[in-house]
């Protein structure tokens, strides 16, 4: 997949809130790939169930 379609992809399904220079991360995506951070917030009310299979995948 070009990094470009996977930008977009994340974009239309809701998963990209924000992004500062989409064109640099698409520079970047297409040299290879690279560690993404999944954090969450354990003191938070309530945790949707992907944090779940982001811990135990």
């Amino acid at each position: 997949m070009a990094s470009s379609n996977l930008i977009k992809q994340l974009q239309e399904r809701g998963l990209v809130a924000q992004v500062t220079d989409e064109d640099a991360l698409a520079e970047r995506l297409a040299q290879g790939p690279i560690a993404l951070y999944c954090g969450f917030d354990p003191t938070a009310d309530s945790l949707h169930l992907g944090i779940w299979f982001h811990c135990y995948a």
